[in-house]
């Protein structure tokens, strides 16, 4: 005696093509939801940075810097964040963190001559004079008609010398 298969067991060819738009509507949603989220992270980041000039205008300096911090980890590749956290931790006198966050806005961006300027700074005030004429350099040959870089550099040079 043989046994047919049951009828609810196997679905008709009409009943599989009946479930599919219910599959790409899954996907799609799950597509979408994707891509929003992504674009909202996006505009997030923005809000936060915007928010982290303001502290930073304000003399809000912790608040900046834990913002930024935070900007730094979601988008590593940004070299804004460590130049401004650089920035906050000069006017709380951290000027060895501001070396460092600066130095890593130079390894992501070595064509702003604001942060050499920045840098150069912080190392005058550890009184590491060869290190900020060297800094002066560079943004001299990124900026050449900013007289301060060129007068800054030569109040090194002569420091340096003393």
């Amino acid at each position: 005696m043989a046994i047919a298969p049951k009828a609810s067991s196997r679905k008709s060819l009409p009943q599989r093509i009946s479930t599919m738009p219910r599959l790409v509507s899954t996907i799609l949603t799950l597509w979408a939801s994707a891509v929003l989220s992504t674009a909202s992270a996006q505009y997030n980041v923005k809000n936060m940075m915007e928010e982290g000039r303001g502290c930073l205008a304000a003399g809000q300096y912790l608040v900046a810097m834990h913002l930024l911090n935070r900007i730094a980890m979601l988008k590593p590749q940004l070299y804004e964040p460590w130049y401004l956290m650089a920035q906050a931790k000069y006017h709380l006198d951290d000027f060895e963190g501001s070396i460092h966050d600066s130095s890593k806005a130079v390894e992501l961006n070595p064509y702003i001559p604001e942060i050499y300027d920045l840098r150069a700074m912080s190392y005058i005030q550890r009184e590491r004079y060869d290190s900020a004429s060297v800094d002066y350099t560079r943004a001299i040959e990124l900026s050449p008609d900013n007289s301060t870089y060129w007068f800054n550099r030569a109040w090194c040079y002569d420091r340096a010398d003393k």
